[in-house]
């Protein structure tokens, strides 16, 4: 049985593409790295997260070229900034976009309240770590808040 499957010009061997989600470096020291070279290995797909660790152009060029890349955004109301994060991923060779709309109202996020969740200073969000500084530890923030802040302008 062949289960491989071509899309977008590039030949998974599943159809299996991995999800997008945030700040890997939480988890290993690799980062989107790590998920990104086992994407390779085993031929299936990767998103990379508009809020990941490793910067757009760092996944293109430490990943073979033929790897199943899409990139994941949310539509800022600041469209420059959904319009230069479209073109760093079309620069770096994203096969795709993938639009998220399911977050334009930040939901309350208790746990990350109770637990004073806030990024360790060794992560940033890499897409945006020019534009805005994330590690204020007297200020802790969630992961969607600090985004919410930085692309919806939400306080």
């Amino acid at each position: 049985m062949d289960t491989s499957i071509e899309i977008l010009g590039t030949k998974l061997d599943i159809p299996v593409i991995i999800a997008p989600m945030a700040t890997h470096k939480l988890l290993h020291q690799d980062g989107e790295h790590a998920t990104a070279n086992a994407a390779c290995k085993q031929q299936v797909g990767f998103t990379l997260s508009t809020l990941s660790s490793v910067s757009i152009e760092d996944i293109s060029t430490h990943e073979r070229e033929n790897l199943c890349k899409w990139f994941q955004i949310y539509v800022s109301k600041n469209r420059s900034i959904t319009e230069s994060l479209v073109k760093r991923a079309e620069n770096a060779g994203y096969n795709a976009i993938v639009l998220t709309v399911d977050a334009p109202v930040l939901g309350d996020r208790i746990a990350d309240k109770k637990n004073n969740f806030c990024l360790p200073k060794h992560i940033t969000y890499a897409n945006f770590s020019a534009h805005h500084k994330t590690n204020n530890l007297n200020n802790p923030v969630s992961t969607v808040s600090t985004y919410c802040e930085i692309i919806h302008h939400v306080k």
